[in-house]
């Protein structure tokens, strides 16, 4: 089996922090773990029908933990930034209506789904229809139609990352666990998400936002 080598004190802290991500059912490592496993589907197992799969739920995931965690910061909020934002059921709504009642009304900008060459659009197609196909119609994806399912996911979680950190001063809460330090920083956004939040920490966030998800209910697919 060959000689074990130690871990490096980079590889231990990086497996502490996805293991205490994981235990705190952080939405980010979650959708990293879908596109990990689309991926490997895609491009090592040849298995094309698992790959669009994992991409649908890795999709579904930044989809809705984004609109569940505007939902729950707004309703700590004195005052709904949003209040036109759907949030009767909001367990039991698919993407595409969180998409149109809470992402587009709460974050702003273009969420147009007709054409692909919008990530919006992207995803619509090579994703969510295909990802339908497959189950509805057992239909059996090509190769490029795999592949082009997962590499909708980039621009897709680059989108839903830049119109929260564009809103982070609303939903500081949001872009940090959502988005994260590091890449709010490169949008130019942590210093406003972070002296709106004030002092807090993420872990925490993410407990009380776990308690938010259970109080939700039956979850759409």
């Amino acid at each position: 089996f060959g000689t074990l080598q130690p871990a490096t004190a980079e590889q231990l802290t990086r497996a502490e922090a996805l293991f205490a991500a994981r235990r705190s059912r952080d939405p980010i490592e979650l959708y990293r773990d879908f596109r990990s496993a689309a991926l490997v589907a895609a491009y090592r197992d040849g298995d094309y029908s698992e790959a669009v799969l994992k991409a649908a739920v890795a999709s579904e995931v930044l989809i809705k933990h984004t609109a569940w965690l505007l939902s729950w910061e707004a309703s700590m909020q004195v005052v709904d930034p949003h209040p036109a934002a759907g949030t009767d059921g909001l367990g039991d709504k698919k993407p595409r209506q969180l998409i149109s009642q809470v992402l587009q009304p709460r974050l702003g900008g273009s969420w147009e789904s007709s054409s692909l060459n919008g990530a919006i659009g992207a995803w619509r197609f090579n994703i969510a229809q295909l990802r339908n196909a497959i189950i509805h119609r057992g239909h059996r994806p090509s190769e490029d139609e795999a592949k082009e399912a997962v590499a909708s996911l980039a621009p897709l979680a680059t989108h839903m990352a830049d119109r929260v950190a564009n809103r982070a001063a609303v939903y500081p809460r949001t872009a940090l666990i959502a988005v994260g330090e590091a890449k709010l920083a490169e949008r130019g956004a942590f210093v406003a998400a972070q002296s709106a939040a004030g002092d807090v920490d993420r872990t925490e966030l993410l407990s009380a936002y776990a308690d938010f998800v259970d109080a939700l209910g039956g979850v759409a697919d």
